[in-house]
């Protein structure tokens, strides 16, 4: 997959439009509010940046886990921002752990 250029944009642009209309991250965030723990830090990744990342490697037939950090990191700046990533590097391990936290509140 190409991760720059114009067809790529279309693409986050068209991932990040799936995810929205399905409303799905919305109700995981709620979900993992209600039942997450008050103490340590917050969460870095949220719930819709992985789900947009997962759409995106679906559409080129990618399903898995280990592809997403790939992919976020290699995002230009803006997007990143627009998809609430604020470190500089996403490591498998936080995208492990968020997906280990949704699997347990689901």
């Amino acid at each position: 997959m190409l991760h720059s250029g114009p067809e790529f944009s279309r693409l986050v642009k068209e991932a990040e439009a799936l995810v929205d209309e399905s409303g799905a991250a919305i109700v995981v965030e709620q979900l993992l509010s209600a039942t997450a723990e008050k103490s340590g830090r917050p969460r870095e990744l949220p719930v819709r940046t992985l789900f947009v990342a997962q759409q995106l490697l679906a559409f080129e037939g990618d399903h898995f886990l280990v592809s997403v950090p790939k992919l976020l990191n290699h995002l230009d700046a803006a997007t990143k921002r627009r998809l609430g990533i604020y470190r500089r590097t996403v490591t498998y391990r936080l995208v492990q752990h968020l997906f280990a936290v949704i699997a347990a509140a689901v």
